[in-house]
């Protein structure tokens, strides 16, 4: 076929103006039901347990105290600095700055809800893309697996062998080959019906400073990166032939980015959650060596800079990483890196000890699985590992040594919990020969870093009528059975704030905290003040909390009773006298006044 050139015409399929389909409330719900709010937004932000919540910092605006909480419990986030607020599928709208209609596609891809159930127009140019990218990435796979056990694959395969893989192994993880021909994959695209156009995009194929299309991987054995339900998202190759770089990754795609995956995790997940722990290595090798060898609890990271959202996936499976990085100056640095970031995620962090230069890959090979087993039951905690790397060329000797022993100590510390900080400063004040009342002094002396709280503000301070509406609202919303009470006092009546209004009328309507949510897409105050409300606490005790409704309730009540005898009083002095059905009226408002033990003075107040 040869090489190809952009100037040469060839049909692109156009993905755009595709018109929307009206998405059900089941479907809706669904998408809802199975994106758990706590796992898509740590694919964004890092999240600390805070009690029943979450927090961390706002992603909508920029600020040093966490003011952003999500709640497990009601499936909602809220920031109490910015306000913004709402259910999982508005938190993806703010983020991707995409439709209500977008963002629940984008979360049923995510979940798994398989979009071709719905009618394909419904699908957005950007879902369209990455389905294609999908197929693609799956042809292409079952191309490389073919060369490699053609005569093309041959040397490929002996490679593989002689690292120590079963050809069983090779199968499992559908490892291919690349042929050199530059546009070998090109052609056997072209024969299914795609274009380089489409190899482009999906990173397979790449564009010469000349215009020209050729295949992106070309004489390397191919190692296929999918995602924990088996979808193919891009590829790791490989060099035979001594061409720089020796691994080449497919470059950023609509479904690839080398930070948010983990090699490995399809065929490890389940085993992961059985151990409820996961050993994270760097490279593809060390990875597959381990699952062969029974290790199988296993992921690697691609590199050495692990990553937030790496982390945020590793949390989202288990509770303890064992991390097995290269015994090297480059591993040391990257575990030092990656302790900090899945600290961070609550997770409890191992260090393995391989023999100097040895990777995870050089170890089973030459002891098995089971020695490393031996390792893993062995591994310091996080904390002995910090320790280990503040003294490694301590000198008791030398006042300097010390000092800078000291300094890395106390900033070890602040970052610690203060549990956590009582436990090391007791190892720290051994090592360095120093009481503990010292380093207590001199952790002071540098601020405790204690780990910041959130305190959410009062509802309001405009004035203690715009309070009772937000506290009564609350209430309804945390207490459903205080609705009929709501209604006999007045329901809409009692109420003159719009945005709370507005809210209500839904409630008595019999929508739910997400329905509202979702009519309300586009005003963002209504949904903040939503979300603002459903995760403050309750106003006062448990015990009290009926007497208090009543009471609030009782407040709006007598705000409405008093507005309305101040226009039938304003009606009398204007006009000299009230019709009859006014004066009744104006009675009637004055009885229930005094019923309630209320007095009304000159200048207007209850």
């Amino acid at each position: 076929m040869g090489d190809f050139n952009p100037g040469l015409k060839s049909p692109i399929i156009v993905l755009g103006g595709l018109r929307s389909l009206r998405l059900t409330p089941d479907f809706i719900e669904e998408v809802r039901r199975r994106n758990d709010i706590v796992d898509v937004i740590s694919e964004y932000v890092t999240l600390k347990r805070a009690g029943k919540n979450y927090k961390a910092l706002c992603p909508f605006h920029s600020e040093k105290t966490p003011s952003f909480i999500v709640s497990p419990e009601k499936q909602i986030f809220h920031c109490f600095g910015c306000g913004a607020g709402g259910d999982v599928v508005g938190f993806v709208m703010r983020m991707e700055k995409i439709s209500f209609h977008d963002a629940v596609l984008k979360l049923a891809e995510r979940a798994g809800i398989s979009l071709s159930e719905l009618d394909p127009t419904s699908l957005t140019r950007e879902a369209r893309e990455r389905e294609k990218i999908y197929k693609l990435n799956e042809l292409a796979l079952a191309f490389f697996e073919t060369k490699l056990w053609d005569e093309e694959g041959s040397e490929a395969l002996s490679y593989l062998k002689r690292r120590g893989l079963d050809l069983s192994t090779v199968r499992l993880f559908r490892i291919g080959y690349a042929p050199s021909s530059k546009d070998a994959l090109m052609n056997f695209m072209f024969n299914k019906g795609f274009y380089p156009e489409d190899l482009l995009r999906a990173g397979l194929a790449s564009l010469s400073l000349d215009g020209r299309y050729y295949d992106k991987f070309r004489g390397r054995i191919i190692f296929p990166i999918a995602d924990e339900r088996g979808r193919i998202l891009g590829f790791g190759g490989r060099s035979l032939e001594g061409e720089e770089p020796k691994y080449l990754n497919s470059p950023e795609t609509a479904v690839f980015s080398k930070r948010k995956v983990l090699f490995g995790i399809d065929k490890s997940l389940n085993y992961i959650k059985a151990e409820d722990s996961i050993v994270l290595v760097e490279g593809y090798m060390d990875m597959i060596k381990l699952f062969q060898a029974g290790v199988r609890f296993v992921v690697a990271s691609l590199g050495t800079s692990l990553t937030e959202a790496q982390a945020n996936l590793i949390a989202r499976y288990a509770s303890k990483v064992f991390i097995a990085y290269d015994a090297d100056a480059a591993g040391e640095s990257a575990t030092l890196r990656g302790i900090s970031i899945l600290v961070n995620r609550g997770l409890k962090v191992s260090v393995v000890d391989l023999p100097v230069g040895m990777d995870p890959d050089d170890f089973v090979s030459e002891n098995g699985g089971e020695a490393f087993k031996l390792l893993l039951r062995s591994s310091r905690s996080f904390w002995d590992f910090r320790l280990d790397l503040i003294f490694k060329d301590f000198n008791p000797a030398s006042i300097e040594s010390k000092r800078e022993a000291l300094k890395k100590g106390v900033d070890f510390l602040l970052e610690l919990s203060e549990v956590d900080r009582d436990i090391i400063l007791q190892k720290l004040s051994e090592r360095l020969g120093l009481s503990e009342r010292t380093l207590r002094r001199v952790l002071s002396s540098r601020g405790r870093g204690e780990k910041v709280r959130v305190s959410l503000p009062p509802i309001s301070k405009k004035n203690g009528f715009q309070r009772a509406e937000e506290e009564v609202l609350l209430l309804v919303l945390k207490r459903p059975a205080f609705l009929e009470k709501l209604i006999k006092f007045g329901g809409l009546d009692l109420f003159e704030d719009e945005k709370l209004r507005w809210i209500l009328e839904r409630i008595l309507r019999g929508f739910s905290e997400y329905k509202i949510m979702e009519e309300a897409q586009g005003e963002e105050k209504i949904v903040g003040l939503l979300s603002s409300l459903l995760l403050r606490e309750l106003p006062c005790e448990e015990e009290r909390i009926e007497v208090y409704f009543d009471g609030l309730l009782e407040s709006l009540l007598l705000r409405k009773l008093k507005k309305r005898l101040d226009e039938l009083e304003g009606t009398l002095r204007r006009e000299g006298s009230l019709s009859p059905s006014q004066y009744r009226e104006y009675l009637e408002l004055l009885k229930k006044f005094h019923k309630r033990g209320c007095l009304i003075d000159d200048g207007g107040n209850k």
